[in-house]
């Protein structure tokens, strides 16, 4: 059980960490392939440390693969899983993209990923604001540029954010 380590942490911090940062190790042991990686989160009975686990899984798997993967399948893969991890798994594999994406461009392989068709109405809306929130706190200079490409019922954190 890779997550061993992280149950015998006794403060959350750490024990939040642990979850989120076995991410490589779990990638590698499911030979790089996201679906793999999940029968090491079934074995997590804390919902709340699973998602933690999910998040860094899905951030990892988007950072080494960016425009590199189906994005249906990742919809998929992460819509199969109970519902407290779902917003999770998502918004891990969008941050891990921007974290891997082109320097000045981290947001465009999201965006297409927002824009799936697969995604729901509510998610499309968590994953532009995650964007959004994203653009504004690493190239705010870009924060027009974006919103303005964005369908109209997506900027709602863009008008926020330029006030």
């Amino acid at each position: 059980d890779p997550y061993l380590v992280c149950n015998n942490q006794i403060k959350k911090t750490v024990k939040e960490s642990c979850y989120d940062q076995m991410n490589s190790l779990v990638l590698s042991l499911a030979g790089g392939n996201l679906s793999s990686s999940l029968k090491y989160i079934k074995e997590i009975e804390n919902e709340y440390f699973a998602a933690k686990a999910i998040h860094g899984i899905a951030g990892a798997y988007g950072q080494n693969n960016v425009g590199k993967t189906n994005y249906n399948e990742v919809i998929n893969i992460c819509q199969d899983l109970s519902s407290s991890l779902q917003s999770s798994c998502l918004e891990g594999f969008l941050l891990g993209m921007i974290e891997g994406g082109k320097p000045g461009e981290e947001y465009v392989e999201g965006i297409k990923f927002c824009s799936n068709e697969f995604m729901e109405e509510g998610e499309k809306i968590r994953c532009f604001n995650n964007i959004v929130w994203n653009v504004k706190t690493t190239n705010p200079q870009k924060l027009a540029y974006v919103c303005s490409s964005l369908d109209r019922k997506y900027r709602q954190n863009c008008d926020r954010t330029q006030n």
